[in-house]
């Protein structure tokens, strides 16, 4: 998905990619509806499902925050079109009203820029976070740059929805006993496009199943505070001292629990035999490491 849209962006600039079928099968459902623009964002959606009507509020919403840009909602089922219009009748929604056919699932969006297609929204994609994206970018207030990263962001964001099922799988194996089932699971998530938020969750699983090498690898791909900090941890856990100094060490000043960051320092310090630097480091009276 993500090198399809990628290409579509970049062939923006050299490539006509116009989308003339798509505007063929769009049909008025009434004289006071919007006019098709060069630059304008479709929605594909069955007036007959409750999701298809959430996902159209929550599109001509942010459509009103873009009024550069012409939004349409083309109900594509087979209801007929003048039950389409009685059942919106008084909302104020029936100038975005056309009559679509899709032979993709529901419900689905697609953005023209100058008459191209530059995007597309599949059925079950983040809506709620790129709509107003390509709606910005349609209307010149981001660049293509921000918009891919927003489409990153959202990619990474899904990915995490994908991973917490999983997860709990993962953690059912290592309850029986399983845990190289377990890692092996773990494994094939790491090659998620996860944010740093789903990073911190693998590799702190990595280091509960005691594979601190696995751990320290993908907490090296986050640079989220808290990823630095067990990516020290599992850098000692690894018997890797220098490396494990080196990180944490990095963390004096900036790490909000102290007394967790000088344990793993200490411990470090005597792992490589230097007593005089881990006896310089003072923990509170009967610390336990578990407590916080």
């Amino acid at each position: 998905m993500k090198i399809y849209l990628r290409l579509l962006l970049t062939v923006i600039v050299s490539v006509c990619f116009v989308n003339i079928a798509s505007a063929k099968e769009l049909k008025k459902l009434s004289a006071s509806a919007v006019e098709m623009n060069k630059d304008m964002a479709v929605l594909y959606f069955d007036s007959n499902r409750r999701l298809d009507l959430s996902i159209m509020a929550e599109f001509i919403q942010y459509c009103s925050e873009h009024a550069d840009v012409v939004c349409i909602c083309a109900e594509s089922s087979d209801a007929k079109e003048a039950d389409i219009m009685e059942s919106f009748k008084g909302t104020g929604d029936e100038k975005y009203l056309y009559k679509g056919v899709s032979d993709k699932p529901l419900p689905r969006m697609e953005f023209l820029k100058d008459s191209e297609l530059v995007g597309t929204i599949e059925k079950g994609g983040s809506f709620a976070i790129l709509t107003d994206a390509y709606l910005s970018f349609l209307a010149g207030e981001i660049d293509k740059a921000n918009l891919m990263t927003k489409i990153d962001e959202a990619e990474s964001a899904e990915e995490f929805k994908k991973i917490v099922p999983r997860m709990r799988f993962v953690h059912m194996l290592a309850k029986k006993g399983q845990i190289d089932s377990a890692i092996k699971e773990l494994d094939k998530m790491s090659a998620y496009n996860l944010d740093n938020k789903g990073i911190l969750m693998l590799g702190e699983a990595y280091l509960r199943f005691k594979a601190p090498e696995k751990a320290a690898a993908i907490l090296s791909k986050c640079d989220d505070i808290d990823c630095t900090f067990y990516k020290g941890v599992a850098e000692y856990l690894a018997g890797n001292m220098d490396a494990a100094l080196n990180t944490l060490q990095g963390l004096r000043g900036i790490y909000s629990d102290v007394n967790k960051l000088n344990y793993f320092l200490k411990k470090t310090y005597e792992a490589k035999g230097d007593m005089k630097h881990a006896d310089e480091i003072r923990l509170p009276e009967n610390y336990n490491i578990n407590s916080d």
